[in-house]
């Protein structure tokens, strides 16, 4: 439900609502056109104003209850403002602003705010009344969980969008452009956050959409534990994972390509740990994503390989190769004090990532070690998940070239030893090269490949992904062949072989 099923929600006689909204000032101007045909008395509240009637009702209460015009200063405190409620005439509707940080103070006022809003239910139920609590992804406590109902204030719509940089450039006397970049440029922003953005972009001459595109990125990176990427990295930039590449290339150009790509980098650690966390932060959010997954049919797949393997660097160019936003959650960063505070900065991203994609979203998410995941979290990637090997040599040689021009090195330059190298490595000895202004052969003397610091993980994830994954460089089901080879260290076995 959304706001627009406030009118049914009061016919309904509910009388605890929430709002969660990303711009509280335009949800709360909403709810007061949604209401403004009845003859009720509405007040909203801050903890600044206390109580600021809305309609003629609403002001003749407070000139007969409070003849010192001092309703705001009286009822600015959360409890005095509860307590004032109780007193409201019925089928009257308060709107409280700021709502998820009244469960976020010390627990003694807390307390009496879950009483207060509890005294409120039943007497307001009986006669039509309604507090209204608005906030920013506000999550309800256990005790009130089954007595709000709750209801979004969702993001502009494509529509909404359109007019607004219609609208905003026919004020300013300039002219609109391509409208259909642009709506897709604010695409995950509030209203206001929207009109700020399209204002500081507009030129004479339309719209600047990279500026658009840029102002938009910085808005919504400022969201904890999220980042909006737009890269120019492209799979012809990224040698080898032919088979992989080829998949998605297959399934962005297919019957729904996505509209985001969701990136959650070393998933592992995100929710490995879930035992050991006592505090059920971790647990809840998992929850949440299993909830979300399931209910949007999320798109997903596992990418699992040692580091370097170009895991990440497929994901990322997966969103630049149909231009699209690449979206990556930081759970870690999400993390709070409560439990309440982790879950507000998920459903937030979330949130975002449903407006912007509009329900077509592709979730990559990249491994080291896929056994510690949840069963229940694993099953949710069901486009499979993909095994990133070391590069074979035909590989290497592709990937050289690569990093050389990258560089601005010459493409003969002699290269060292580079069996069980990883394209990250390759790019390094490049870099290497370049800063010091050296040969690649000295250059790697200050490389320390991962198939030797790693060997023994290498071999165990190998061991793991055979017969089990789908190769990201071969077609079909990854298989190992062991190749001890005379250059590593006695008795560590690495596969450096091209697969069946």
């Amino acid at each position: 439900m959304n706001v627009t099923d406030l009118p049914r929600l009061r016919r309904a006689r509910v009388p605890l609502i929430l709002v969660r909204s990303s711009d509280q000032p335009n949800a709360v101007r909403k709810l007061l056109a949604l209401v403004s045909d009845a003859q009720i008395a509405v007040f909203v509240w801050d903890c600044v104003r206390g109580y600021q009637p809305q309609t003629a009702q609403a002001w003749d209460y407070a000139k007969l209850t409070f003849p010192d015009n001092d309703l705001g200063e009286r009822t600015a405190a959360p409890v005095a403002a509860l307590e004032e409620a109780e007193k409201l005439p019925a089928g009257s509707m308060l709107i409280m602003l700021n709502s998820h940080r009244l469960f976020r103070m010390e627990e003694q006022t807390v307390l009496m705010v879950l009483q207060g809003l509890l005294n409120l239910r039943d007497a307001y139920a009986s006669t039509a009344r309604s507090v209204v609590m608005v906030g920013s992804s506000p999550t309800l406590p256990e005790e009130l969980a089954q007595d709000v109902v709750v209801i979004e204030d969702p993001l502009p719509s494509e529509d909404e969008r359109r007019t607004m940089l219609s609208d905003l450039a026919s004020r300013s006397g300039a002219t609109a452009g391509d409208l259909a970049v642009g709506v897709d440029a604010i695409t995950g922003l509030g209203r206001f956050a929207s009109e700020q953005v399209a204002a500081l972009s507009l030129r004479q001459a339309g719209y600047d959409v990279g500026q658009l595109w840029e102002r938009t990125k910085q808005t919504l990176n400022a969201m904890k534990g999220m980042s909006v990427q737009r890269d120019d990295l492209t799979f012809d930039k990224i040698g080898g994972c032919d088979n992989i590449k080829g998949f998605l290339v297959r399934l962005l150009n297919g019957a729904s390509p996505p509209r985001v790509i969701l990136f959650l980098d070393e998933i592992e650690k995100m929710f490995g740990g879930l035992a050991g966390d006592s505090s059920g932060v971790s647990q809840r959010l998992l929850g949440l994503m299993l909830s979300w997954m399931e209910d949007m049919r999320i798109a997903g797949m596992i990418f699992i390989g040692p580091p370097g393997a170009a895991k990440t660097a497929v994901a990322k160019s997966a969103a630049s190769h149909i231009g699209v936003p690449c979206v990556e959650f930081h759970l870690s960063k999400m993390l709070g004090q409560y439990v309440g505070n982790s879950e507000e900065a998920l459903t937030s991203a979330i949130n975002v990532v449903n407006a912007v994609s509009e329900g077509r979203v592709l979730c990559i998410a990249t491994c080291n070690s896929i056994t510690v995941l949840p069963p229940e979290l694993r099953r949710r990637f069901k486009l499979g998940t993909f095994f990133f090997d070391l590069p074979t040599a035909e590989e290497r040689a592709a990937i050289w070239p690569i990093h050389l021009a990258a560089f601005g090195l010459p493409s003969n330059m002699e290269r060292p030893n580079d069996e069980g190298w990883t394209g990250a490595e390759i790019r390094n000895c490049c870099e290497v090269a370049w800063r010091l202004g050296t040969s690649l052969t000295e250059a790697a003397g200050f490389i320390v490949p991962v198939a030797i610091s790693a060997s023994k993980q290498i071999e165990a994830l190998r061991n793991s992904a055979d017969g089990r994954y789908i190769s990201a460089n071969r077609t079909g089901v990854y298989r190992k062949q062991q190749v001890a080879s005379s250059d590593q260290t006695p008795g560590v076995v690495v596969d450096l072989s091209e697969f069946d």
